[in-house]
């Protein structure tokens, strides 16, 4: 067991809170372990004046990550879910995904209540083109200006008076202590959010790290749930059924003894795992409510 786990991550604010999170959660079910954070600065944090759509997409945000993991700088790298790329480099895996938090987008504004008060031809301030789309749908007398940079710099522009509102995330605002920010959190129905917006996810490098843990700490490392792609958004594929709802961790501990026990492999191989096992871990599943 490895007794060092180096943990890749971009240097913002949000980012951070994100990795020290999970090395939080790491250390309390590995106390002898040590946790090192390597923070980096992505491409997607360099380029702030052109629309992420010209440049290469939200991938921009974790080559650097995948970079440190595929040449052996960290163990694992920690991203928001809602910018995963939808194909991974050869070796690469998404693995663990972390408590949501709330994945409404966020009504952020000095001078108007909600979205419903903004007067027309009010400047509203994002870069997301599905933002763009549903605001201008549902209000298209508004005037959408494009907006970059971490939660701070959205911020600081909206206070300097060069917007009347901005869209952020809730997620991120609610994890920065920020939350008097929020006007108004929108309704699904009117904006809805993101794939995966307001959880956190772990790549691993060939499952080798989860290996190196007991299976089913490393199943808990983000008190999230494996899965081995994801396609898109929202369609994730999880190689560990989760029934109707997820086991807790004491729960997780039983079934790795049971299956182990009657000589189920659980560890898989390159991160797979059969149908017996699978039968088995729904069977436990089932066993528990």
């Amino acid at each position: 067991m490895i007794k060092t786990l180096r943990i890749a991550t971009r240097k913002s604010a949000l980012a951070l809170w994100q990795a020290n999170y999970v090395s939080d959660e790491l250390r309390r079910i590995h106390p002898e372990l040590n946790v090192e954070l390597v923070p980096m600065t992505s491409r997607g944090d360099k380029i702030l004046d052109v629309p992420l759509a010209k440049v290469g997409g939200k991938g921009l945000f974790v080559k650097e990550l995948e970079h440190a993991l595929l040449n052996d700088e960290a163990d694992i790298a920690v991203h928001s879910m809602k910018d995963v790329p939808m194909d991974f480099p050869q070796g690469l895996g998404l693995s663990v995904i972390c408590p949501r938090e709330d994945p409404r987008d966020a009504f952020v504004s000095n001078r108007y209540p909600s979205l419903a008060q903004l007067p027309v031809g009010s400047v509203v301030g994002t870069s997301s083109l599905r933002r763009q789309c549903q605001l201008l749908a549902k209000r298209p007398d508004l005037e959408i200006k494009f907006l970059r940079g971490n939660v701070n710099t959205r911020l600081q522009k909206l206070d300097d008076g060069e917007y009347d509102a901005i869209i952020l995330a809730s997620a991120g605002l609610l994890r920065l202590e920020m939350a008097e920010r929020i006007r108004e959190r929108i309704a699904p129905e009117f904006c809805l959010p993101a794939g995966g917006q307001g959880a956190a996810f772990m790549i691993f490098k060939n499952f080798s790290v989860i290996e190196r843990y007991n299976t089913a700490d490393a199943y808990v490392i983000g008190v999230g749930h494996l899965s081995d792609r994801i396609k898109g958004g929202p369609a994730i594929q999880s190689n560990w059924p989760r029934g109707d709802r997820a086991l807790t961790y004491d729960e997780r501990k039983e079934m790795q003894q049971r299956l182990t026990g009657k000589g189920f492999d659980t560890k898989g191989i390159d991160g797979k795992i059969g149908p017996k096992t699978i039968d088995a871990v729904r069977s436990f599943q089932r066993s528990v409510g």
